[in-house]
């Protein structure tokens, strides 16, 4: 095992950057890189918040359904075909999206672009780093994770730049081509030589298994995985963070307008949640290899707590940057530490299926947040007030995965 970040790089170096850039492209189908485009879309088409929002909400809950069935084919076909596929559809979503008409069609262009970003491309990354990194899972889930903040500290300028000097739909061709040009091919070539890595895994595995030495005594099935309550107990804060920051982000427009800010430093601010989840994530990489990620489970919302509530709490242009900072605390260590904890419990024969599991949960719950933020909007409910419920939230989560961390549970 490396002792260093740089050790580990050096050795790893091409299956790490295709981790990192598929975490990066996933950014096409977020909810901080669509809603950029949000406020032309609601007037092009004449959609309230409420409206968009059960639009945005609807198209995201069906394709969380498909992630329990997509996500798992990750554990029968061959990752490179797998990362052809998904890239090539989140370039067909961008175009799609770039051409849609009519309300339905947009619905139609949402789904595809949270099934094959926000979904699969995430997916994919953070699978295959768990999978096939053992003893250094933690640093290289950090490492691929660097992805997500980067595509949110450059994403919503570039796209800004590109409506700017455009329009809103010839960004998301723009968008597209570079994908399906230039990103697929690179990703293609950073996974040469990746079936000797996977029979590496495998043999790996029968070896620690035959010695009895592995970490974790059973290859947990899906089904066995739902039947645990620890995976339940702990559903409400992994979800959390994809819930109250997809809420958020989405209604970032009404929400400025509300505190009287600009949507601009907003967005600037958005470099402070990426910065601080990039040095949480390198910090966290190495503890969760050293103490585990199952018992730092406990901590990583604390910081999201101090978060909302500080956004709550008054109009100051400093609390902008205060949210940002914090979560995106939360942000670096949730990425790290839940990303490993299901193969540190379940074992990494199932695991695409697994993460699919929660993928999909984790979809469904980035589409209920919109809908309820913007029924309460659109019904006078403040936002200091959504906030504070969104605190409250996170406080019952932590209890839950405490209850969590006592329970011992053999699969069934």
């Amino acid at each position: 095992m490396k002792s260093t970040y740089f050790g580990f790089l050096a050795e790893n170096r091409r299956f790490l950057t295709f981790g990192f850039l598929m975490a990066l492209c996933s950014s096409y189908g977020q909810t901080f890189f669509i809603s950029v485009f949000g406020g032309e879309i609601r007037a092009e088409f004449g959609l309230t918040h409420g409206t968009f929002g059960l639009i945005y909400s609807v198209a995201t809950l069906v394709s969380g359904f498909c992630m329990i069935w997509a996500g798992g084919q990750l554990d029968r076909i061959h990752l490179r075909t797998f990362s052809f596929v998904i890239c090539i559809g989140l370039a067909g979503a961008s175009i799609l999206t770039g051409s849609t008409t009519s309300p339905l069609m947009l619905g139609v262009a949402i789904f595809a672009l949270r099934l094959f970003g926000q979904g699969l491309m995430s997916h994919t990354s953070l699978t295959a780093m768990a999978r096939y990194f053992d003893q250094d899972r933690g640093k290289a889930i950090s490492i691929a994770n660097l992805g997500f903040p980067t595509g949110q500290a450059i994403f919503p300028v570039i796209c800004v730049m590109l409506a700017t000097a455009t329009s809103w739909r010839n960004a998301w061709f723009t968008l597209a081509f570079v994908l399906a040009a230039i990103l697929t091919p690179v990703l293609l070539w950073l996974l040469r030589g990746h079936d000797e890595r996977h029979a590496r895994m495998l043999a790996r595995n029968e070896t620690d298994a035959a010695k009895g030495n592995h970490p974790v005594r059973h290859q947990w099935t899906p089904a066995q995985v739902r039947r645990d309550p620890r995976f339940w107990l702990v559903m409400p804060a992994t979800l959390s963070l994809s819930f109250i920051g997809t809420g958020i982000v989405f209604h970032q427009v009404h929400l400025v307008e509300f505190k009287g800010w600009s949507l601009a430093w907003f967005a600037a601010n958005y470099t402070g949640l990426a910065v601080s989840s990039v040095v949480t994530t390198l910090a966290i990489g190495p503890m969760v290899d050293k103490i585990s990620a199952a018992r730092l489970m406990p901590y990583y919302l604390m910081p999201s707590i101090v978060s909302v509530l500080a956004l709550a709490s008054g109009t100051g242009l400093w609390l902008v940057s205060a949210f940002m900072i914090f979560q995106g605390v939360s942000v670096g260590m949730s990425r790290v530490v839940v990303g490993a904890v299901w193969a540190e419990w379940y074992g990494v024969r199932h695991l695409g299926a697994i993460r699919a599991l929660v993928a999909a949960l984790m979809v469904m719950a980035s589409a209920a947040s919109p809908v309820l933020f913007g029924w309460m909007i659109d019904r006078g409910i403040t936002m200091d007030a959504i906030l504070t419920m969104s605190a409250v939230y996170l406080v019952l989560s932590i209890g839950l995965i405490t209850v969590a961390e006592r329970l011992k549970v053999e699969p069934v």
